[in-house]
């Protein structure tokens, strides 16, 4: 092939340089995770139980974690429906007087 270039191997920067002062566990899991050949790198299923799941502290209980608002959700899907498009200074509610009703519509069913 014409345009054809061979890399060379180099030596990778250490993740200890890269992350200084994480535990040893969390940098062999993160080696694992980001390791470029697929047949190296470790499955999903074997990550969840590494040796970085089981140290002190442990992971906070589900019921602890924070739990987004309903409305957040709510704004998250009007976004994607309008393609990711504008921005967070629009107005939430539609100004065509037809979809004005159906949105009021809407939001006394949920809230």
């Amino acid at each position: 092939m014409p345009g054809f270039l061979k890399f060379s191997d180099r030596k990778g920067v250490p993740l200890k340089t890269q992350f200084p002062g994480v535990e040893a566990e969390a940098l062999d899991l993160l080696s694992k995770m980001v390791a470029l050949d697929a047949r190296r790198r470790i499955s999903a299923a074997d990550a969840l139980e590494h040796a970085y799941f089981k140290v002190n502290p442990p992971p906070t209980a589900p019921e602890h974690l924070p739990k987004p608002h309903k409305r957040d959700h709510l704004d998250e899907d009007a976004k994607r429906k309008r393609g990711g498009r504008g921005n967070d200074d629009e107005e939430d509610e539609p100004t065509d007087p037809k979809k004005q009703k159906e949105f009021g519509d809407v939001s006394k069913a949920l809230f």
